[in-house]
């Protein structure tokens, strides 16, 4: 999701900058803090999404 990327400093479609980055993450050992942001950021990401969808189909059926 864009505020993972917006977090890390991340463009979408830079694959070297990925690779990169997961690297630094490694190195500097932020995996258990980098996790648990990813974690909270998909979690809301994915409500969001379940949500949308649930309130499309409750439209429909309207």
């Amino acid at each position: 999701p864009q505020e993972l990327r917006e977090e890390l400093g991340l463009d979408k479609n830079d694959v070297r900058l990925w690779v990169e980055k997961i690297n630094e993450i490694i190195k500097l050992d932020r995996s258990y803090e980098l996790g648990e942001k990813c974690w909270k950021v998909t979690h809301k990401y994915n409500l969001y999404t379940h949500m949308d969808k649930l309130i499309g189909i409750l439209k429909g059926l309207v």
